[in-house]
């Protein structure tokens, strides 16, 4: 059973204009708006109306914080115009480092699923927990989730994660979504590490979990990975400041991928995708620090049309100078977008977000 929601809109655009080059820009309804205080950043949102944050209180291995919210309807421009945010908490007193979270959302019931570094094999062990909370009728998440005890799934560093929040699979009970995974081997440019895991009954009050095994696909530093409808999409920095990703199609377990492909330079990349097989096609979007401290940071839009395409065609207007700061992260679902970034590199500063809605031209 496939779950379109806020993606009937992209979908029929996307059909309609596949050989036109599509999201060329992002309105910000809402700019830099502060939201916390802390250090690395990562957003996702759902396919409704969820949003969560994570990050830590400072550098080094620190008090794990998150966020969640919602986003909010205005009059103008129509439809979703910012995003309100609950007061920071803990993740049950969990102390780690390069945090990462992903967000669910099936049956009225939002999951998170959140990894990190922990303290132990000199830093190198990687974590995760998961929270579920049932969405009120004011489409806003409570203050504060409840997590499940942390556990151990792997070792390694800088870990990301994603849901495949555009489709659940079938078969058994509620369905299953797929969870993809990528973390460095090492603290420094070194293999690149995923695994696919299956988020069980994610339309309950208690899904559970499965990891895959771990699989090397590449080498670099600081990836970012996002998933949709089974297309996954991978980036990372290389060599010099050399900006790569990867297209590759989950299933059960594995990725299959198609060959890394330079697309830019610049540091700490992020990326998002959104759209299905039937939707015609998927947008993506991505985000990095075009330099090694506090500078411009800069975005891009693309299209892919099909599962079986191994290239990101990126619109015109690559590397769109949006803002100033460090750490960019960036979650989209098809209709709008969410940016998160630090004011300042190296250290605890300033939490701002971003609101935005694709502008097709």
């Amino acid at each position: 059973m496939r779950r379109v929601h806020l993606l009937m809109g992209i979908a029929a655009l996307l059909m309609a204009n596949q050989a036109k080059a599509l999201n060329e820009y992002i309105a910000w309804s809402t700019y830099e708006s502060f939201y916390a205080s802390g250090y690395l950043p990562r957003v996702a949102i759902d396919q409704v109306y969820g949003a969560v944050n994570i990050s830590e209180s400072g550098t080094g291995f620190q008090n794990v914080f998150y966020e969640t919210g919602n986003n909010q309807k205005g009059a103008t421009p129509p439809g979703l115009s910012w995003t309100l945010w609950n007061a920071d908490n803990k993740i049950n007193g969990e102390v780690g480092h390069a945090a990462a979270i992903a967000l669910a959302s099936a049956g009225g019931y939002d999951t998170a699923i959140e990894v990190h570094q922990g303290g132990q094999n000199g830093g190198a062990a990687l974590w995760y927990d998961m929270a579920t909370a049932k969405l009120s009728s004011t489409l806003q998440l409570p203050g504060s989730l409840k997590w499940s005890a942390g556990q151990q799934y792997d070792n390694g560093f800088n870990p990301t994660i994603a849901v495949d929040d555009s489709s659940v699979i079938t078969g058994t009970g509620a369905g299953i979504e797929l969870v993809v995974e990528a973390h460095q081997a090492t603290a420094n440019l070194s293999d690149l590490w995923y695994h696919v895991g299956w988020l069980e009954s994610p339309g309950t009050s208690s899904p559970t979990f499965v990891w895959g095994p771990s699989n090397q696909y590449d080498s670099g530093y600081a990836p970012s990975i996002s998933i949709s409808d089974g297309l996954v999409v991978e980036a990372h920095q290389g060599t010099g400041g050399d900006l790569w990703y990867r297209l590759g199609t989950a299933a059960f377990f594995t990725i299959t991928w198609s060959p890394a492909v330079k697309y830019d330079s610049g540091y700490n990349p992020s990326v998002s995708i959104s759209g299905c097989i039937s939707c015609g096609g998927w947008s993506i979007v991505e985000a990095h620090q075009s330099t090694t401290g506090t500078g411009p940071l800069m975005y891009r839009i693309g299209t892919v049309k099909s599962s079986s395409d191994t290239t990101i065609a990126w619109t015109p207007n690559s590397d769109t100078d949006y803002a100033t700061g460090c750490y960019p992260s960036v979650a989209q679902n098809g209709a709008y977008v969410v940016e998160v970034h630090a004011t300042s590199c190296n250290q605890a500063s300033n939490l701002v977000y971003s609101f935005g809605y694709f502008y097709f031209n």
